[in-house]
């Protein structure tokens, strides 16, 4: 450690909020240069990545508490890992909306994390984004918004401009 800080006499760095499991994969991570957040060879399925996507979150937000930027890559990795790899039946996972709210309470605006895990969303189909909508931070909402309109094609008319005004209005009976 540098600087006048009382850390550096004390030779002792507080992580008030720290988990000392995710810790353990953090130190894990820099000792060994592997992400190992499950040990398990059961097939792949939702209710076990949903923790595997939340410590993945943990993990990146510690990392960047930590200004570790090789961790930070090696998590990102990870996470692009396991949304890449399908399960027995072909299915693919996204990260949970939990793992999302961590993501975003944890790091700041145009961080690598939000904008994979953004980037990872705009794929996912529109009913389960409306199911999710009071789970989800309203800054991930804004920052997908922006990420789905930056990929549209250029020139496309929007639906209104494709539509007639019928199907706009109400019924008058």
């Amino acid at each position: 450690m540098n600087g006048n800080w009382t850390e550096r006499e004390e030779r002792l760095v507080k992580l008030p909020d720290g988990n000392p499991e995710i810790f353990a994969i953090y130190v894990n991570l820099v000792y060994t240069n592997i992400v190992a957040t499950i040990q398990s060879e059961a097939p792949k399925e939702m209710g076990m990545l949903t923790g595997e996507f939340e410590a993945l979150s943990k993990l990146f937000v510690l990392s960047e508490k930590l200004y570790d930027t090789a961790a930070k890559n090696a998590v990102l990795e990870a996470i692009l890992a396991v949304v890449n790899e399908p399960d027995a039946a072909g299915k693919k996972y996204y990260p949970t909306c939990e793992a999302v709210r961590l993501m975003y309470e944890g790091t700041y605006t145009g961080s690598s994390g939000r904008r994979l895990l953004v980037d990872i969303w705009t794929h996912i189909n529109w009913s389960c984004l409306e199911l999710s909508a009071v789970q989800l931070p309203k800054e991930f909402y804004v920052d997908l918004a922006l990420a789905m309109r930056r990929d549209r094609p250029a020139g496309r008319k929007s639906v209104a401009e494709r539509s007639d005004a019928s199907q706009y209005m109400v019924n008058v009976e």
